[in-house]
């Protein structure tokens, strides 16, 4: 129990290490990353990562987001995606869809699925990985306001999260000078 509870407080202190609300979009922009090989059909942006956490009973839940975009070098089409990863103590949640502000659900894809650790009580520590592809019109929609979200699990365990207006507008701000 005591090892769970030095994991949740870790967890919690990481959480508070890489939260982008308070960041300016000139920061995000800065941090935004480009990646590019001849051995990829597209160019690759990634924004940094943002985390946040929720108290669930006496464990928290951290999650951590971040923003992808895709330009596909032949056609220069654009994808999106949001990128999430919730660390949780419990049974698994099976993450499977989102669902937007206005009641748009879009099914999530689970990538990763990974058991941090396991007490001999049965209780563990597992990490979900989830993409939800997403609209420009979105990511328009959210600048100046910031995207919120739900992601929705088989088990009825859903999380609530945002994007900070200072990270959308951050992010978009980067993929247009690279334009």
């Amino acid at each position: 129990m005591k090892r769970i509870l030095v994991l949740a407080i870790a967890l919690v202190m990481a959480g508070c290490s890489a939260n982008m609300a308070n960041k300016s979009p000139d920061y995000i922009a800065s941090k935004v990353e480009r990646q590019d090989s001849e051995f990829d059909a597209s160019v690759t942006y990634l924004g940094p990562v943002h985390s946040t956490s929720q108290q669930r009973g006496l464990f928290s839940d951290s999650e951590y987001v971040r923003l992808r975009a895709f330009e596909n070098k032949n056609t220069g089409k654009m994808q999106y995606q949001i990128y999430v990863v919730v660390s949780y103590v419990g049974n698994w949640r099976y993450y499977e869809s989102a669902s937007f502000v206005g009641g748009d659900t879009v099914k999530a894809v689970g990538v990763n699925r990974k058991v941090n650790f396991c007490q001999a009580s049965g209780l563990c520590s597992h990490n979900e990985d989830i993409i939800i592809s997403i609209t420009p019109q979105q990511l328009v929609q959210a600048q100046g306001k910031g995207l919120k979200f739900r992601v929705n699990s088989r088990q009825g365990i859903n999380s609530e999260l945002f994007v900070p207006a200072g990270y959308v507008d951050g992010f978009l701000s980067a993929l247009t000078v690279e334009h």
